[in-house]
């Protein structure tokens, strides 16, 4: 998606190095071309309490330890890091959900669980975010320089999908992406204090992005439902998916085969609201939810459906605005 490409490089420093998280081609429309992840030598250090972006880290322990069984592919616990906001942003939130691809089988999961992708056991306890939606000054980052900033790390490997109820057998691995997203929103909203938010943006790149096409409307109706209930006022919820539309075609890196394998391997996509889609039917649902989140899915009735779908994946990259009434939820 060129269009997300290019809002991630303006948004990154000049000096940032990109990781290529996607199987790109060396030669032609691909070359080159990465998905905006930014790729920081220092992550696994810890943050500097003099610096603006200093972030804490909370580890949800005891929601991994918990019936839900909240876990990283390798069953250490999910994280996240926050950064206070201030003055008029105070009551603001800022939500990143970190990219990093997918993996397409159990011994593909076994590798990522050993990495940073599938595990949160070398994570530190403070973090130092800066640049691009973390800029801490208000000339970079004018709307959202002193809100409450959230980095959700990235560990389950389908997008906070997952929905398996057991520990997969022949890997020992965990599939409980939804689990997580979960405890996500729980302890943001009551231990952060973004029950109190007015407004808040929902963002993420790459498979985070998808995350936010995909969990947009639930993570409003959460953050709507909180807030009414602390301040008698729904917060105003914007949905910002950066680099997370993957066109449906099989040119590298094939998103069409890989995205298919991902919606039937089934440790992965049971925590997806399928009812949302029920207009979906037969062989051509998986493409409805896992490419067309943001669209009407019960507009998808038509007889010919791989061409309806075509024309839609152009209306959505052209639109680029989808707002629904009720959570006060807005894609962008």
């Amino acid at each position: 998606m060129r269009t997300g490409l290019l809002l991630s490089a303006l948004l990154l420093p000049a000096s940032a190095k990109t990781l290529y998280e996607h199987e790109y081609g060396q030669h032609g429309i691909d070359a080159g071309m990465d998905d905006g992840e930014v790729y920081d030598p220092t992550y696994q250090q810890e943050g500097d309490p003099a610096k603006p972006g200093f972030a804490q880290s909370h580890f949800l322990t005891a929601d991994a330890a918990g019936p839900d069984h909240a876990k990283c592919l390798d069953g250490t616990p999910p994280v996240y890091y926050h950064i206070p906001g201030w003055g008029d942003g105070a009551d603001k939130w800022f939500i990143h959900q970190q990219g990093g691809g997918w993996c397409y089988s159990i011994e593909d999961c076994v590798g990522r669980s050993k990495g940073s992708l599938g595990s949160t056991s070398k994570d530190p306890k403070t973090r130092t975010l800066g640049g691009g939606y973390f800029a801490y000054d208000n000339t970079t980052n004018p709307l959202m320089w002193n809100w409450n900033k959230i980095e959700i790390r990235y560990c389950d490997g389908a997008s906070v999908s997952g929905d398996r109820v057991d520990q997969e057998p022949s890997s020992k691995l965990w599939f409980r992406g939804r689990a997580i997203l979960d405890a996500e929103i729980k302890s943001i909203l009551n231990d952060r204090g973004m029950n109190n938010a007015t407004d808040v943006i929902v963002s993420g790149c790459s498979a985070g992005g998808l995350a936010t096409f995909l969990h947009c409307d639930y993570w409003a109706a959460a953050i709507g439902k909180a807030t009414t209930a602390m301040t008698g006022t729904g917060a105003q919820v914007a949905c910002v998916p950066d680099s997370g539309f993957f066109l449906d075609e099989e040119r590298s890196p094939k998103y069409h085969s890989k995205m298919k394998n991902v919606y039937k391997f089934p440790v992965f996509v049971g925590g997806l609201e399928r009812g949302v889609c029920r207009g979906a039917q037969g062989r051509h649902r998986w493409r409805v939810e896992m490419h067309f989140r943001t669209v009407d899915c019960a507009s998808h009735q038509d007889p010919d459906l791989p061409d309806a779908v075509a024309v839609r994946q152009l209306a959505v990259l052209q639109r680029g605005r989808h707002e629904r009434s009720g959570g006060r939820s807005q894609h962008h």
